[in-house]
C-alpha cells in the first residue's frame, strides 16, 4: 500500500510540476501517516488477540464453575445414596423425597446451562442392565436407588465429557 501512495505521490509531482521542495514535504507527511496507520492496525490485531484470550479464560473459567458446580451436586447425590434407609417408613419417605428433590434441582440446573447435559440426565439406559439391588436396602428405595445409581453415573460422564456436553460455557 505504501509503495503505491509514493508512486502516486512521484505521479502527482511529475504531472502537477510540483516542487523537489513539496515532494519531500509530501513524503514525509505520507510516510507518517502511513506510519500512524500501520501502529493503529497491528494495536487493533494485539487488542483483537487479547480480547480473545480473555474470552477464552472466561469461557475456561465459567466451563470450571459449570464441572465444580456439578460435582457438587454429584456428592450431594451419592450422600443421598449412601444414607438410603433400611426399615423407618418415615425415613424412607423423607429418603424418597429427598431423592426427587435431588433430582429436580439437578435437572434444573443442568437445563440452566446446557440443554443436552439435561437431555442425558433424563436418560434412564446406561448401556447395562445391572439391577442395583443391595441386602441392606429397604425393598422401597430399589427402584430409587437404581435411578440415584444411573443418574450418579450420568453425572460422571457429563463432567468426563464435559468439551461434549457442557459446549458454550
Amino acid at each position: 500500500m505504501s509503495s503505491a501512495i509514493f508512486t502516486f505521490l512521484g505521479i502527482y509531482t511529475l504531472i502537477f510540476h510540483k516542487s523537489e521542495h513539496w515532494l519531500i514535504v509530501a513524503s514525509f507527511i505520507a510516510g507518517a501517516l502511513l506510519s500512524y496507520l500501520a501502529c493503529f492496525l497491528t494495536w487493533k490485531e494485539e487488542r483483537n488477540k487479547v480480547s480473545q484470550l480473555e474470552m477464552d479464560i472466561r469461557e475456561m473459567r465459567d466451563k470450571a464453575g459449570v464441572k465444580l458446580y456439578i460435582s457438587r451436586l454429584a456428592h450431594d447425590g451419592y450422600g443421598i445414596f449412601i444414607s438410603a434407609p433400611c426399615d423407618d417408613d418415615d425415613a424412607i419417605k423423607r429418603w424418597i423425597w429427598r431423592v426427587g428433590k435431588w433430582r429436580g434441582d439437578t435437572h434444573s440446573f443442568l437445563l440452566s446451562q446446557s440443554p443436552l447435559a439435561a437431555d442425558r440426565f433424563q436418560e434412564t439406559y446406561l448401556g447395562d442392565d445391572i439391577f442395583f439391588s443391595p441386602a441392606w436396602a429397604h425393598q422401597d428405595t430399589l427402584a430409587d436407588l437404581n435411578m440415584l445409581r444411573r443418574k450418579l453415573l450420568i453425572l460422571r460422564e457429563i463432567i468426563e465429557k464435559s468439551d461434549i456436553y457442557l459446549v458454550g460455557h
